[in-house]
């Protein structure tokens, strides 16, 4: 239904398979960074004094790198690969996440269930883990969603660029990327696989 590539194979099937690892590795890149920035935030901002002045400090510094530039510098350290777009995407989503869990966790620590578990002898990790977290995490989980859009435009770009899945793998990147030469000739060849992303895109918006 999608037509096929220059090489005849069914661009519906390799649109799909595009856009499984599009999810996949959002999903698990935006999950492992949001779960470390997470923590860093709520630790930091639990402990305040200078391990928050500390920690922060290096958070800013690193969200001072636009997430591209910084995902372009990881990958050619390590490499082109999908493994490796995962790993910047992961690196990318930590500074984002620790500072809105920061921000949390400074709103709530302060209130009277935090002040009742601590006066019944709640070590710090029960009252963070056990109590804050669950009273804290729902501004988090809509940033994970919306982060997954970041992250799927980062894996779309780095593919373009041809630094993530390699040729014969699939993904909606390198597949507008593969079109480039084929638009006067075969409009669906970018505009199906561009759907696809944008079509997904909005999903995690909405």
């Amino acid at each position: 239904p999608f037509g096929t590539d220059e090489l005849r194979r069914d661009l519906f099937s390799r649109t799909v398979y595009g856009l499984r690892v599009s999810l996949v590795i959002s999903l698990v890149a935006v999950g492992a960074g949001a779960s470390l920035g997470i923590v860093i935030g709520f630790i930091s901002g639990y402990a305040s004094g200078w391990v928050d002045t500390v920690t922060m400090r290096v958070v800013d510094a690193l969200l001072a790198f636009p997430g591209l530039l910084a995902a372009l510098a990881i990958v050619t350290i390590l490499g082109p690969g999908i493994r490796n777009v995962g790993i910047a995407i992961a690196f990318f989503s930590i500074p984002s996440f620790a500072r809105l869990s920061r921000a949390q966790m400074l709103g709530e620590r302060n209130r009277d269930y935090v002040l009742a578990a601590q006066s019944l002898g709640a070590s710090a990790p029960r009252v963070v883990f056990g109590h804050i977290t669950r009273n804290a995490i729902a501004p988090l989980l809509t940033q994970l969603a919306l982060f997954m859009a970041s992250a799927v435009i980062l894996s779309a770009s780095l593919s373009f660029l041809g630094l993530g899945e390699r040729p014969p793998e699939s993904s909606l990147g390198g597949l507008v990327n593969s079109s480039k030469s084929n638009l006067q000739t075969a409009w669906w060849y970018a505009v199906f696989p561009g759907a696809t992303l944008a079509a997904l895109l909005l999903a995690l918006n909405l």
